[in-house]
């Protein structure tokens, strides 16, 4: 990632890095892997984490017919973009690797993906910082899953993400403003 997406992140805040390198599945089940965890520290203690996961989304040999879902395709996600197959929130976001570089997925085989997790799955990010956190964690799985199609030695990459879109939120309304009510 740059500097610049780790700076949106972590501000200037010290940062440790812990990573895996992009292996085979060591089952042989066809699985990609690789994890790369950012943790960022004020003094001695830890602040924020990023974690950034490249798999192949399986159903029959993991948890992701049921905890992915809850976690990467929940409400108050949005597009990344035209001609980004992914999502984010403010503590999540994911991005589908090209097949062109990955080859088609099997039965019961998603694609491969490159997902990003802050904190806790469906913490509520206050609003004023939840636009910000949506925009640096957009970027930061755009810029992941480019070093992972350079790693795995295709060509091509995907364009920045665009500017994330509002969540959609709940409105309270008002009897007399739905269509054929009466008071």
């Amino acid at each position: 990632m740059s500097d610049k997406t780790v700076s949106a992140l972590f501000a200037d805040r010290r940062t440790e890095v812990e990573e895996q390198r992009l292996q085979a599945d060591p089952r042989g089940n066809g699985l990609s892997y690789g994890q790369c965890r950012i943790t960022s520290y004020k003094d001695d203690r830890a602040r924020r984490q990023l974690t950034v996961k490249v798999h192949r989304l399986d159903g029959l040999h993991g948890s992701d017919a049921r905890q992915w879902p809850e976690e990467f395709l929940a409400a108050g996600m949005t597009s990344l973009g035209e001609g980004l197959p992914g999502m984010v929130s403010p503590s999540r976001a994911w991005l589908a690797v090209p097949q062109s570089c990955t080859g088609r997925p099997g039965s019961f085989e998603g694609p491969v993906v490159v997902d990003a997790a802050t904190g806790p799955a469906g913490f509520d990010t206050p609003a004023e910082y939840a636009q910000e956190d949506r925009t640096a964690l957009a970027r930061a799985v755009v810029e992941a899953t480019n070093g992972v199609i350079r790693e795995l030695g295709c060509s091509g990459t995907y364009r920045g993400p665009d500017l994330p879109a509002e969540a959609v939120t709940w409105q309270d309304t008002q009897a007399e403003a739905s269509a054929g009510s009466r008071v």
